[in-house]
């Protein structure tokens, strides 16, 4: 049975009280805000402690038709824990701001920061609250009022029913209810939306799409979140919202019918001395160039400092083009300008979009080498697998207004802003061979772009322009490096921070 205690007095309502100055929907919200401020934090300071990982998840107790959930886990696998603490003290700035030390409890961090957000106000923690608070603490957002409002639900983990009934009775009038059931304490802006909340029979847990994102995502590390992207839209547009309720009828189906059955799944963890965010969008009619032409980022040069891959840029400008000219003709109409494209055309002496696209090709590189010790000058490169005729085209054009450009035709095509650059991304090899690049890019060869910073040089080359403080933050980490792969309607990503 579900024992309800709640933060509202007869007569109050679920408005906002005059003692707290809670707002509709701030218990929630100082909840969520809480858990964004140590999200780098999470699992950190706990890890010397426990090296469980198992116990009640909160998606346990969410309703299948939840179209929300995020969670964090300050009690993840016991190799997350042990990744995060090495990870997180190396950062001066973390180890001031938490106290990463072996005594630290991220638990009171979540609960002051609640606190300052006016929730708990007669609470204190050492005596109301660090007796029950568990390790987990998540948000959800369940359908309620026929679809056509949305009951959002803070949960945090429970270590002892009692304590935590005795707490949330404690608390007194915020304007919002809460419950403590089995291994939790939930808490609503509204009793009805705490009965929404509980209303569903299966638990999200058990539902086929969450458990199946779940499992194809991996090791969901210290910090998890699930969108049912079509639910949530369907929500929206039924509520009226702000965005939805504009749009034409004709666009409205568009967009439906490209959102499909869209999820969107991602999880922050720990890799040894990484931090990745990685993440998937499932169940779209968003198709793109399933090609992996974005992998020839790893054909550059080894000491590459910076670049990014596209694959099928080409196509999807082709693809795109009637909107983005509908958009400067527009622009044109409203400014009473001349027409850019006209004026493009005429200056550069190439026609739109045809020649563009000839131009960036389907496998489109650019890449950064730092400076050049000589002229100063950045050393910046465009290599595609374009027309060489009509780069060469538009080079000539250009060098009759004064500017020349390095190029070469070695295998595909290159621009830079001197030839000595053109020539070495042209023709160099090896950032495939940089640990560097790979410790940040596991997934190059697959992806359909791509796109790499190595942070050490960067701090290397300009870190007399650093500030002190900030140059010893960035001391530790090496490399940062992001990753996406398309395959019909599903998108994969990978996000990943990288320290020495």
């Amino acid at each position: 049975m579900t024992d309800n205690v709640e933060f509202v007095t007869a007569g109050s309502g679920a408005g906002p009280d005059a003692r707290s100055g809670m707002s509709r929907g701030k218990v929630a919200a100082a909840v969520v805000g809480s858990m964004a401020v140590v999200g780098l934090a999470v699992g950190g300071a706990a890890a010397v402690n426990v090296l469980g990982g198992g116990g009640a998840q909160p998606e346990d107790i969410v309703p299948a038709n939840a179209v929300m959930f995020a969670k964090i886990d300050l009690d993840p696998a016991s190799g997350q824990k042990i990744d995060a603490l090495r990870f997180l003290r190396k950062f001066p700035a973390l180890k001031d701001r938490i106290g990463m030390d072996d005594t630290a409890d991220l638990r009171r961090k979540i609960f002051e920061e609640a606190q300052k957000e006016g929730a708990f106000k007669d609470l204190s923690y050492d005596a109301d609250i660090a007796p029950w608070l568990g390790d987990r603490f998540a948000f959800a957002a369940v359908p309620t009022d026929g679809g056509k409002d949305v009951a959002a639900v803070a949960i945090l983990a429970s270590t002892d029913e009692a304590k935590a009934k005795a707490a949330i009775a404690k608390a007194g009038t915020t304007g919002s209810t809460c419950d403590v059931v089995a291994d939790f304490v939930r808490c609503a802006e509204k009793p009805e939306h705490l009965a929404a909340f509980a209303a569903g029979d299966a638990p999200l847990a058990k539902a086929a799409n969450f458990s199946g994102d779940m499992k194809d995502l991996g090791e969901d590390g210290i910090a998890s979140m699930w969108v049912d992207v079509k639910g949530a839209f369907d929500l929206a547009a039924a509520a009226g919202a702000t965005g939805t309720d504009s749009l034409p009828a004709e666009q409205m189906a568009k967009v439906k019918e490209q959102i499909g059955d869209g999820r969107m799944v991602a999880a922050l963890r720990f890799d040894g001395p990484n931090l990745e965010l990685a993440g998937s969008v499932k169940g779209t009619k968003v198709t793109g160039n399933p090609g992996k032409d974005a992998g020839a980022i790893a054909a550059l040069p080894a000491d590459t400092i910076a670049a990014v891959s596209i694959s099928g840029l080409g196509e999807q400008l082709t693809k795109t083009w009637a909107d983005l000219e509908k958009s400067f003709t527009d622009l044109t109409s409203s400014t009473g300008g001349s027409d850019p494209i006209a004026e493009a055309e005429q200056q550069l002496g190439i026609q739109l979009p045809e020649d563009i696209v000839k131009i960036v090709g389907n496998k489109t590189t650019i890449a950064f080498g730092g400076m050049d010790t000589g002229s100063g000058m950045p050393k910046v490169a465009l290599k595609t697998d374009g027309d060489p005729a009509v780069v060469q085209k538009l080079m000539s054009k250009v060098a009759e207004q004064g500017q020349a450009f390095g190029f070469s035709s070695a295998k595909g095509v290159t621009l830079a802003m001197d030839q000595a650059y053109a020539d070495a991304v042209a023709t160099g090899s090896g950032l495939d061979q940089n640990a560097t690049f790979t410790a940040a890019m596991p997934d190059y060869a697959k992806a359909t772009q791509a796109g790499f910073v190595d942070i050490a040089k960067v701090v290397e080359q300009f870190g007399a322009d650093i500030p002190a403080d900030e140059k010893a933050n960035l001391a530790p980490l090496s490399a940062f490096g992001f990753s996406a792969s398309q395959d019909g309607g599903d998108a994969d990503f990978t996000l990943r921070l990288t320290t020495k």
